[in-house]
């Protein structure tokens, strides 16, 4: 093996942390798996998880790019770009490259699903670019989201999702975003970011979340009727996230950050169960 090969496989496995794989791998695979729940055919949903991996390397990569001298200074090791692993330039060119790439693949299920992925994309990228910072955090999540729906109904059935779907993905993602950061509260303070879930602290991120998610589980067991057969696997489902919802408040008031964030993936989880067994998806 030749020293440029050598070195070249550490720059690619650097680049591709970068990327943020685990977000950006579970997003594609949403996508993949929403639009095999709507009945599409195999190559729509290969066109469509293309074209999300290569927006959401992008984003992950944007990400990377922007906050170099910040994670360099918190000497955060998890991140390529700060420890000198890949160089900047090589980064936000490939972020470029694949947010034009994107929507150009998405192209080939139509203009529609075109456009729609390209909003959600310049969303993610204004997170990046200055709004993860201010009160306004919050807005791409819910944007993005809930694009991502629509992107993947468009490109699935040629139609809208109905509405109250979207609203889901939206109040999901708000109350994801207001957990999301908690493991991180403390370190992201010290680096100077201010986004809602900063301003409101951890208590008040929880509760907020909690209110959300209990929003958000009315809207689908109402819509999915789960309430009349409760003993159901949907109504058995539905009242196992109403429980996960009360320890959320619960943990909440007492300021039990890590056990909140793990009780909100739990309940995002079982409320897309629900929105499955209720044959919605």
């Amino acid at each position: 093996m030749s020293r440029s090969s050598l070195g070249t496989a550490p720059r690619l496995g650097a680049l591709i942390r970068a990327t943020h794989p685990l977000p950006a791998a579970s997003v594609t695979a949403l996508t993949g798996a929403l639009m095999g729940g709507l009945g599409a055919p195999s190559s729509r949903v290969g066109l469509a998880v293309a074209s999300m991996a290569l927006g959401q390397a992008s984003v992950g990569w944007c990400n990377d790019y922007v906050d170099r001298f910040r994670d360099a200074a918190a000497g955060r090791r998890d991140k390529p770009v700060a420890q000198g692993e890949v160089a900047p330039g090589v980064v936000i060119g490939a972020a470029v490259a694949c947010l034009i790439a994107s929507p150009l693949v998405a192209l080939a299920l139509g203009g529609a699903e075109a456009v729609v992925l390209a909003t959600a994309l310049a969303s993610a990228w204004l997170y990046n670019l200055g709004l993860k910072s201010t009160w306004f955090s919050w807005a791409p999540y819910v944007v993005s989201f809930g694009l991502l729906v629509v992107f993947a109904w468009l490109a699935a059935r040629d139609e809208l999702p109905p509405g109250w779907i979207v609203l889901t993905a939206s109040l999901l993602a708000f109350a994801a975003h207001l957990t999301n950061v908690i493991p991180d509260l403390q370190a992201d303070e010290a680096e100077g970011i201010r986004a809602l879930p900063h301003r409101l602290g951890l208590r008040g991120s929880l509760l907020a979340s909690g209110g959300l998610l209990a929003t958000q589980l009315a809207v689908v067991v109402v819509r999915t009727q789960s309430w009349k057969t409760p003993v159901s696997p949907p109504g058995l489902v539905s009242v196992a996230a109403g429980g996960l919802v009360v320890a959320i408040v619960w943990a909440g008031a007492r300021g039990r950050g890590r056990l909140g964030f793990y009780l909100t993936i739990a309940a995002v989880a079982a409320m897309a169960l629900v929105l499955l067994l209720s044959g919605v998806l």
